[in-house]
């Protein structure tokens, strides 16, 4: 059917909002100033001195539980999969190395997934998407160094032969997808899995059943799973009413869409983002 003079002007505006919305999202999430100790000042307060930020960061570092994993052979067929340019030689050290140099954008997923969280001392945590399970891990180790509290993990695992429906998604992971042979959170220690409940299946169903049956209010909500606009405004308006006075909304690939953008705005939430990191950031929940 032909597209009307007035409808093709509202189409073209339409298009032209989105694409200006886009650029001014981009902006914003650059124009980001916080250092390590006002990012984590603004996650977790404390009056504790002795939880700075690199205090905190040296406890991953020197953490026998993650090395221990990275050194485990599923790390490893995983490093060399995913090691092209050293022809699939990169050894165990060298990838305990990468993984806790905790530089760039490393260094501010464990201010915000771990640091945070030894600050917060939370006691349900949420996250939609696991994949390697690396986050998942430094989320576990706050937990347990704490002694208090329990991770939810929602995951639809992507498999890199699958080919599912979310294109952009899915070219945003590493080889498009695990590999068959490598389950979701293999890097996840052993160690840290008594706080951990994993459940597989689309978050669409999975959210709305845990969140009526766990009994406290959500203390920690970590989006790293579907990264469309819909998809990811529906998970925060999901868990909105069960968040706690104080908690912590955090999301992944903040890049993909304006979603994390409008939620804020909608309930004044300060958008919070490391300087070395535009993608990944947090709000704190006023309600």
């Amino acid at each position: 059917m032909a597209l009307d003079g007035k409808q093709f002007i509202a189409s073209v505006l339409t298009r032209a909002e989105g694409r200006a919305r886009t650029f001014a999202w981009k902006l914003l999430r650059h124009a980001s100033r916080l250092d390590d100790a006002a990012y984590l000042d603004r996650l977790a307060p404390t009056t504790d001195v002795t939880q700075h930020p690199e205090a905190l960061l040296d406890e991953l570092r020197t953490a026998g539980e993650l090395t221990d994993a990275l050194a485990s052979d599923e790390a490893v067929r995983w490093a060399r999969k995913l090691d092209g340019r050293n022809n699939g030689h990169r050894t165990r050290q060298q990838e305990v190395l990468l993984r806790l140099d905790l530089e760039g954008g490393g260094r501010s997923r464990a201010l915000l997934l771990y640091a945070a969280l030894r600050r917060r001392r939370p006691g349900v945590v949420i996250e939609t998407g696991c994949f390697t399970g690396w986050d998942t891990a430094l989320v576990l180790l706050a937990l347990t160094r704490n002694g208090h509290g329990h991770l939810y993990t929602l995951d639809l695992p992507g498999y890199g032969e699958a080919k599912p429906d979310d294109v952009a998604f899915q070219a945003s992971l590493p080889l498009g997808g695990l590999p068959p042979d490598l389950a979701p959170g293999f890097l996840v220690p052993d160690a840290l899995r008594d706080r951990w409940t994993l459940r597989l299946g689309d978050a669409r169903a999975l959210l709305p059943a845990l969140l009526s049956e766990i009994a406290d209010p959500v203390d920690v909500f970590f989006h790293d799973s579907e990264h469309s606009y819909g998809h990811m405004m529906w998970e925060y308006t999901t868990v909105a009413p069960y968040l706690g006075p104080g908690a912590l909304l955090a999301s992944d690939d903040l890049s993909f869409n304006t979603s994390f953008w409008d939620f804020c705005a909608a309930f004044g939430l300060p958008r919070l983002m490391h300087r070395s990191n535009a993608n990944v950031g947090a709000a704190v929940w006023r309600d």
